[in-house]
């Protein structure tokens, strides 16, 4: 999922894929697990079809600034607040204890997700034979809209 918000977004950040994660979790479950299960299957979902759609107007109108408006932008940073607001108001600490709590049952990653292993192995995420390999129907998408 880290190369298909790279690719998508065209930027490697850790930040940018945990909005990515927190806006395809916006979604639906649905569209989460599906994506989560097999990342190629992000192209069946009409909102990033219409993202790309975007992206190629863009490139093609040689445009300044992003190809989508802060509405559409594939990324939901404010998601991630929820939780530690609940957190918050339930228990009536600081938020701090709770970063505490999940550093003290060994978990050392902001976002555990990045620790993850990649299938059997790690791979190249800037080498597109790889990309087109893992991930041929978004590979097939950006190169026709690039």
């Amino acid at each position: 999922m880290y190369a298909l918000s790279c690719h998508l977004l065209r930027r490697e950040s850790t930040d940018g894929f945990e909005y990515f994660v927190y806006w395809l979790m916006s979604l639906g479950r649905e569209a989460y697990d599906q994506v989560a299960d097999c990342p190629d299957r992000v192209m069946e979902l009409p909102q990033v079809v219409h993202l790309l759609d975007l992206k190629r107007r863009w490139f093609a109108e040689r445009r300044r600034g992003l190809p989508w408006s802060d509405e559409e932008y594939p990324g939901f940073e404010l998601l991630s607040y929820v939780a530690l607001d609940a957190y918050e108001q339930v228990t009536g600490a600081n938020v701090d204890a709770l970063y505490a709590a999940v550093k003290a049952r060994g978990v050392r990653s902001r976002f555990p997700l990045l620790a993850a292993e990649f299938g059997e192995q790690d791979w190249d995420i800037a080498d597109d034979g790889e990309i087109a390999r893992r991930l041929p129907r978004l590979a097939r998408h950006l190169t026709m809209s690039d």
